[in-house]
């Protein structure tokens, strides 16, 4: 689970992403990133329920998207507010899915050193 500090919660953050934010796409995830200057990345997770009826599948999703976000945290160069969002009809039902699609995205949006 990402720290607290890595976290979006407000409403209005959320909003100013979606509307200023760049979009970048890869394999069923969407990628809404605002860059400014800020000490640490901060990530919001989109699962709707057009992904799993089940409250307990788009946990799981979220999980994992969260978890692969983890492991990556150290190695960005640059920091941003992110929000991503699972698509319709991607498999993330395991984690190297969640893992590759965030690598690619991050390489994509330039953030790793």
């Amino acid at each position: 689970m990402l720290s607290k500090l890595n976290r979006l919660s407000k409403k209005k953050d959320f909003d100013r992403i979606f509307r200023q934010g760049k979009g970048i796409r890869h394999e069923g995830l969407l990628a809404k990133i605002w860059y400014q200057d800020i000490q640490c990345s901060r990530f919001g997770i989109v699962v709707s329920k057009k992904i799993a009826k089940k409250a307990v599948v788009r946990n799981r999703i979220r999980r994992l998207i969260s978890q692969a976000l983890q492991k990556r945290l150290k190695r960005m160069a640059k920091h941003a507010d992110i929000i991503l969002v699972v698509l319709p009809g991607s498999d993330f039902s395991e984690l190297r899915h969640a893992e590759e699609a965030v690598e690619q995205i991050f390489k994509k949006a330039g953030l790793f050193a």
